[in-house]
């Protein structure tokens, strides 16, 4: 059986109860196994995020389909906001961090969180398609100036940009830049490790310090 918990004073973020809400569970086949995973879940999900306080909320020994959907309702109705959920993933695209320098580790971490934020507001209905301009305005200020100026060179200048072509752009310089890095060791370091070690090393022969001078004969 489920031990009682109690949530009191656990802190959400607002788009972390979305996600937790949208993944549903068929009590119909569910074990107690099941149950007891999705309350940890749960748990998780109140843990350590904005400063907003969820009221004690007990899960009792006896839980059943009815406790937990009323579990499910106290959490919509407090923190499902449509207007608050789509500023809260505009707000995220909005501060994103320019990329410093333009790695294939950077840009896919931007492409990633992009392409998620896009998601969810897709999923909330929002018109995504049609802002086209405003999105490729917002991330190219995302870029660092090589890769911005790399994807300016490369779009076509006869047609409208779309964000999936700048994707499509990113994705593929993320893979260039991959495939064309240097190996961590190459000769030309042990070479230039090799040179850095060998004035030190013959530096004794100018001031005396290795061995007697030469001897040479005079010809008779």
């Amino acid at each position: 059986m489920l031990r009682k918990h109690r949530l009191l004073h656990y802190v959400a973020t607002i788009t972390r109860i979305e996600t937790f809400v949208n993944d549903p569970i068929s009590f119909a086949s569910a074990t107690v196994d099941i149950l007891e995973a999705r309350k940890d879940k749960l748990i998780s999900a109140l843990k350590s995020y904005e400063t907003v306080q969820l009221d004690i909320l007990s899960i009792d020994e006896s839980v059943c389909e009815q406790s937990y959907r009323e579990a499910l309702d106290l959490l919509e109705k407090r923190f499902y906001n449509k207007a608050r959920l789509i500023g809260s993933h505009i707000s995220i695209l909005l501060d994103l961090p320019t990329m410093q320098k333009g790695t294939a580790a950077s840009i896919r971490s931007l492409v990633s969180e992009v392409q998620q934020q896009l998601h969810a507001l897709k999923n909330l209905g929002q018109p995504i398609n049609t802002w086209e301009m405003l999105l490729i305005s917002i991330l190219t200020r995302k870029l660092d100036p090589i890769t911005n100026r790399a994807y300016q060179l490369d779009r076509d200048l006869e047609n409208m940009p779309s964000m999936a072509d700048l994707l499509h752009f990113l994705e593929k310089r993320a893979i260039a830049l991959e495939e064309s890095a240097p190996p961590k060791s190459t000769c030309y370091e042990g070479t230039s490790r090799f040179y850095k070690s060998t004035p030190s090393k013959l530096s004794g022969v100018h001031n005396g310090s290795i061995g007697d001078p030469p001897i040479i004969c005079a010809q008779t």
